[in-house]
């Protein structure tokens, strides 16, 4: 008798345990996954390098018109305008962290992240962004979000004779470094269980000390 009472109070408390837990979680926002420092905020490029006009993806189609067609039928071209994300985001409450990473530049956004009301960082401080440019914004992911850094557009090739700074980049021709900004996702805390992808998270960690070749392919990841 006195076991299967001593069995009856732990199943109790368990059940006690996991109808406050499932109480704590209505209370809290369930959140998923880990805003990491990479896209807590929206990248700062809202100038263009000297000899470009304008940040756009139109600029450089002057000089790159077959890489700007095949960019333009790209899901980085459509990471905006999708309406498939475009559904998925209204579902979501039209969460600004979303934005960091599908119109990823501050000008693309109509506010600006002055800071955070909340640790985790899903409850950013805004404010309107005086330079916001609406057509940019329709770009999604568009050229200078990859290319450009420092005032210079990098890519995978040396000795690159172009009206604009520019400059090799290794990280263009490892295959995963210029992606891990959006295209790695942790969740590693107990209560979130979401992480895109798990596989190349590992594949970052075990391959970041490789030396890079002198030459390689670019990273072909304009589809």
């Amino acid at each position: 008798m006195a076991r299967f009472l001593k069995r009856k109070n732990i199943l109790l408390l368990l059940l006690l345990g996991f109808v406050a837990f499932m109480g704590w979680r209505m209370i809290r926002p369930m959140n998923i996954f880990v805003v990491g420092d990479d896209f807590a905020r929206p990248m700062s490029i809202t100038t263009p390098p000297n000899g470009i006009d304008s940040l756009r993806a139109e600029t450089c189609a002057e000089c790159h018109p077959e890489i700007y067609r095949e960019w333009k039928t790209s899901m980085h071209a459509k990471a905006w305008t999708d309406p498939y994300y475009q559904v998925d985001l209204q579902f979501d409450g039209n969460q600004q962290i979303c934005l960091n990473c599908h119109i990823p530049l501050q000008n693309q956004q109509e506010h600006l992240v002055l800071g955070f009301l909340d640790t985790e960082r899903f409850n950013p401080i805004l404010e309107k962004n005086p330079d916001f440019d609406p057509v940019l914004q329709q770009e999604g992911v568009t050229c200078v979000v990859c290319h450009l850094r420092d005032g210079a557009l990098v890519g995978p090739y040396r000795n690159v004779d172009a009206p604009h700074p520019a400059r090799f980049e290794p990280e263009m021709v490892d295959g995963f470094s210029i992606c891990r900004k959006c295209h790695v996702v942790s969740g590693k805390r107990w209560d979130t269980f979401f992480q895109i992808p798990p596989p190349m998270e590992r594949s970052v960690k075990s391959k970041k000390d490789r030396p890079l070749p002198l030459t390689a392919p670019a990273v072909i990841c304009r589809a």
